[in-house]
């Protein structure tokens, strides 16, 4: 009976050979090639066993280490490979180039913004310059590769708008100026222009010279397609102010009543309110608040409130039908809210400091 615990294990009715080493002399065994023994015997002067090490192979690969020194064995160079699964290479056709070329201008592009949005105004005017200077060389590749340039210079925009954007932002109004001036000659498109007028107006705003400022705003409404309604309001708005900044309070009730009539907003009512401030009229005062206060009511009951249905209660007279903050997502301990919320309750902060203030104007 088998037991493993059961005293010592017997011994094997056969014994091993004590070395594979044959004897000086002796033939071979029968049916085997004569061959070299000894390889896979540690004893001095014996080779180290090699024969099965594959080449260009180590068990620690080092990458970049030159070919015999366990650099790493990769001869279809599968390491350059992307994340996409495609090889880098340089670009080698003239197209290439050139759209290597745009992929660099338009990742400047982004990265200025994206400067700009968190403040680094130094970097987000480097980055725009850097655009602008790949963009003269791509303009050059397309001339030397006889390429054709692109009919509608939308990078062309995009590049020379950026720049002066981030221009104005670093205070160099004048070196602006100049861009959009350039990019007005160069841009037939009407949409562009427009914004090139409204971004000149703003500069010329900040200047001081409001009188300009309001031409170039003119100059914008103008030009403005009739489907841009938003935008032409808020350009009349832009025009308003340039008013205000003037003192000439009655020509800017004009426009602050025009903005009211077609796209009633909180800024334009509380600026109305302002100006009748400015002219002493007490009883135009009462009335620009009360369309505040109907304005902010509009937005709390959204723009597309449930009529009732016959034989139902209207929902406005229910107990907490207006929702005080439409809209926002209440906060969930040790979640941030996100971003929808936080402009949510930024608009509605910026609303109640509207009230506020105008009711201690009244």
């Amino acid at each position: 009976m088998y037991n493993e615990f059961s005293g010592q294990p017997t011994q094997p009715s056969f014994a091993p050979p004590t070395s594979f080493v044959p004897q000086t002399g002796a033939p071979p065994p029968t049916g085997f090639a004569p061959q070299r023994f000894g390889t896979a015997v540690a004893q001095d002067g014996g080779r180290p066993m090699t024969a099965i090490k594959a080449a260009g192979f180590s068990s620690r690969p080092v990458v970049g280490g030159a070919a015999g020194s366990g650099a790493l064995f990769d001869p279809l160079n599968q390491a350059a490979r992307t994340a996409s699964g495609t090889l880098q290479r340089d670009p080698q056709t003239p197209e290439e180039i050139c759209a290597d070329l745009e992929r660099q201008i338009n990742t400047l592009v982004e990265e200025s913004a994206m400067a700009a949005s968190t403040g680094d105004k130094k970097t987000a005017l480097a980055q725009a310059k850097e655009a602008l200077r790949k963009m003269m060389t791509l303009q050059k590749q397309r001339d030397q590769f006889h390429l054709q340039q692109d009919p509608t210079n939308a990078l062309h925009f995009v590049v020379h708008f950026n720049l002066a954007c981030q221009l104005a932002r670093a205070g160099q109004f004048e070196e602006a100026l100049r861009t959009h001036n350039f990019m007005v000659k160069k841009n037939k498109d009407y949409t562009q222009c427009v914004r090139i007028r409204v971004s000149m107006g703003n500069i010329a705003f900040e200047q001081g010279k409001y009188p300009q400022a309001a031409k170039m705003y003119h100059m914008a409404m103008d030009s403005i397609p009739q489907s841009s309604k938003e935008m032409k309001y808020k350009i009349q708005r832009n025009i308003g102010h340039t008013y205000v900044a003037q003192h000439q309070y009655t020509e800017a009730i004009a426009e602050y009543e025009g903005v009211l009539e077609e796209h009633p907003d909180l800024a334009s009512a509380f600026n109305l309110l302002l100006c009748y401030r400015a002219l002493g009229d007490k009883a135009a005062m009462k009335d620009a608040f009360t369309r505040l206060l109907a304005i902010e009511q509009q937005r709390l009951q959204g723009p597309a409130a449930a009529q009732p249905q016959p034989g139902q209660q209207d929902p406005s007279e229910l107990a907490g039908a207006v929702d005080p903050h439409p809209g926002e997502k209440p906060d969930k301990p040790g979640i941030a809210p996100d971003e929808l919320t936080v402009e949510l309750r930024a608009r509605r902060t910026k609303a109640e400091k509207y009230i506020m203030d105008a009711s201690k104007l009244i």
